[in-house]
């Protein structure tokens, strides 16, 4: 999972950076590409609703699914939340460019990558709240879902 960004900063040396020292968990898009996930999906969400609290939910999460067949769908319970839950789709092969449709659609100031087969902690904002130092990325921890899925089957 990445925080990155899209306020407009350019590569520049280090100790000429300004960021803001501090961001709200309502500045953040989550964008999550998707290809033949629809579980993965489906956990995602289940798991983000109930690690958090309003107070920690983004602007909104965009899922962009590339090509899956069949198509990725939001299920019901989710399409009626405080926030946006948006599907877009991408046509170009792979994540890199699901992650530019989501990146160009965003509404969030700063964008946080995951993907589909992630499972949202309760830290999963959080900790990036946490972090802030001025700096205009970070990274954080990820728990691939593959054996915590087996578990709740």
């Amino acid at each position: 999972m990445t925080l990155i960004t899209k306020l407009g900063f350019k590569p520049q040396k280090k100790a000429n950076l300004i960021a803001p020292g501090q961001i709200q968990a309502s500045d953040i898009s989550i964008v999550i590409p998707v290809r033949n996930n629809q579980k993965g999906i489906d956990l995602f969400l289940a798991e983000f609703f109930h690690t958090h609290n309003s107070h920690l939910y983004p602007q909104e999460i965009i899922i962009v699914d590339n090509n899956s067949q069949p198509e990725i769908t939001i299920p019901q319970q989710y399409q009626v939340k405080p926030f946006p839950i948006r599907l877009l789709k991408c046509s170009k092969t792979g994540p890199a460019a699901a992650r530019n449709v989501g990146i160009k659609h965003a509404k969030g100031d700063w964008i946080l990558f995951t993907d589909s087969d992630c499972i949202p902690s309760g830290s999963f904002i959080q900790g990036y709240l946490q972090a802030m130092n001025g700096s205009i990325g970070y990274a954080g921890n990820v728990k691939a879902w593959g054996e915590y899925f087996v578990k709740i089957l």
